[in-house]
């Protein structure tokens, strides 16, 4: 027969599990964050859609690419934007991310058999 996928025996020390972007959709989070550090800079926030797509590889690709699509790249220190970014994220992570709608089912089904 199937056998289930964890076991909780002796052997199962601890089960990690990626929140951010997996079971919970933190790009409202962080594109207000990029808003906030854009707006400190004198500029316009960029629209959702820009912004997420440019989520997934590192805040610094984030920020640069932000600051390109801004169009401040050239008047901006990159490493300057970032310790803003970093700042506003401070404020803004877990605020405005929701639980993504599968997790309830996925934690439903997980659970029993940890």
């Amino acid at each position: 027969m199937g056998q289930k996928p964890f076991v909780n025996d002796a052997r199962t020390k601890a089960v990690l599990v990626d929140l951010d972007g997996t079971m919970i959709d933190t790009a409202p989070d962080i594109v207000e964050a990029v808003s906030r550090m854009l707006d400190e800079f004198g500029t316009a926030p960029l629209p959702f859609a820009t912004v997420s797509g440019f989520i997934g590889m590192g805040v610094p690709n984030l920020v640069r690419r932000s600051l390109e699509a801004a169009g401040l790249d050239r008047q901006v220190d990159a490493e300057h934007a970032l310790t803003v970014f970093h700042r506003h994220y401070a404020q803004t992570n877990g605020r405005l991310g929701r639980v993504f709608p599968h997790v309830v089912r996925v934690e439903q089904t997980a659970i029993p058999y940890l």
